[in-house]
C-alpha cells in the first residue's frame, strides 16, 4: 500500500507529495482491477474527443513491434465487443520527435 506521513504545509495545507515509483505502480494495479489496460513506457500525445467522448488517440510507441502487440486479435475483438464497431489503427513513421520536457529531438529510427 501507500504510506502517509502528516508534514503539515502551512503555506499550501492541502498540497501532497509520493513517491512515483511506489504510486505508479500501486496506481496501474487498482487501474488493471478496474478494467483498464496499462501501457508501460507510451506517451498520449492527443485524445481524440467528440461528443464529449474519449474515441481513440494519438501515442508515440518505442517501436512498431510494440504497438503490435498490444493492438492483437484479441485487443480488436475485445474493442468491437465494446463499441459495436471494428477498430482504425493508421500508422505514421515519425523520423523526428521533438521533446519538449527535455529540450532535445529524438532522431533514432526505432
Amino acid at each position: 500500500g501507500l504510506d502517509y506521513k502528516d508534514i503539515r504545509n502551512r503555506e499550501h495545507p492541502h498540497s501532497y507529495s509520493v513517491l512515483r515509483a511506489r504510486f505508479d505502480a500501486w496506481f496501474a494495479e487498482q487501474a488493471e482491477k478496474a478494467g483498464a489496460m496499462v501501457v508501460p513506457e507510451t506517451v498520449v500525445d492527443r485524445l481524440i474527443v467528440k461528443n464529449g467522448r474519449v474515441v481513440g488517440g494519438v501515442y508515440l510507441w518505442q517501436t512498431r513491434q510494440a504497438a503490435e502487440r498490444v493492438y492483437s486479435a484479441e485487443w480488436r475483438e475485445r474493442v468491437e465487443k465494446l463499441y459495436g464497431t471494428k477498430p482504425t489503427i493508421t500508422w505514421f513513421d515519425s523520423p523526428v520527435v521533438v521533446d519538449n520536457s527535455t529540450g532535445g529531438t529524438i532522431t533514432k529510427a526505432a
